[in-house]
């Protein structure tokens, strides 16, 4: 609310042009409606009221599903992290040429696949029957180095499952999780006390204090800035 008070502020001072720059959109993930329940379509109420406060361009960072976009009339920059995360890999994960990228639900196919296909590795899939609960793996994680990325992480749940499933049904040897935007409402610690999981490589499109977890968490945590990238988009957009 603070930050639509403050565009229209903006806009009645007589600002030419207004960026609102959120490197994570506000309720992303609700994107669309349940079909058996009457719940609304945040996302698309963001998108309206960021318009209709008088912002003329929004720009965020790996938005949850890119029909979000579809939600705004005025033009949506869409940054990524996914190329500082491949850097990272890169140059902190010894043999990583033969690990495996995998995405631990369905929703994140389209993410794992690109940055699979950026690396020229692998890729596997953690799939859920909601029957019976069961978790199918798809693709050898074997013995293997696993790359684990997801936009967003609120409780966790969803990694500590995955890395769960990934070593006691897959048998990787180990895990590395890499998230955009690290709400991290619950900071699990039987997650980050595993022993497979080596490092959870996260962005600072969330402001967090880390300073009071347990040294647990702290030691596996690696914060990776994003200002860069941010501060080029708006440098091009205003200066081309």
């Amino acid at each position: 609310m603070g930050l639509l008070l403050f565009i229209q502020a903006c806009k009645l001072a007589g600002a030419r042009r207004i960026t609102a720059v959120l490197p994570l959109l506000p309720y992303a993930r609700g994107d669309h409606k349940q079909p058996d329940k009457r719940k609304p379509i945040a996302a698309k109420m963001i998108a309206g009221m960021l318009e209709v406060s008088g912002a003329n361009q929004v720009v965020t960072v790996d938005i949850h599903s890119p029909q979000t976009e579809g939600f705004f009339s005025i033009p949506v920059d869409c940054l990524t992290a996914r190329f500082l995360f491949e850097r990272w890999i890169k140059e902190n994960i010894p043999d990583w040429q033969q690990a495996v990228v995998c995405s631990p639900d369905e929703g994140g196919t389209r993410r794992a696949g690109i940055l699979a296909e950026k690396l020229h590795l692998p890729m596997a899939l953690i799939h859920r029957e909601s029957f019976n609960e069961e978790h199918i793996i798809s693709g050898n994680v074997q013995d293997k180095q696993v790359i684990l990325i997801d936009d967003l992480a609120d409780t966790c749940f969803t990694l500590h499952n995955a890395v769960t499933q990934l070593v006691r049904v897959g048998g990787a040897r180990c895990v590395f999780i890499c998230v955009t935007h690290a709400v991290l409402s619950q900071m699990p610690q039987e997650l980050f006390c595993r022993s497979e999981l080596v490092k959870m490589v996260v962005t600072n499109t969330v402001n967090q204090d880390y300073s009071d977890c347990h040294e647990s968490i702290t030691e596996k945590l690696v914060v990776i800035d994003v200002s860069d990238v941010i501060g080029e988009a708006i440098r091009r957009n205003h200066f081309a």
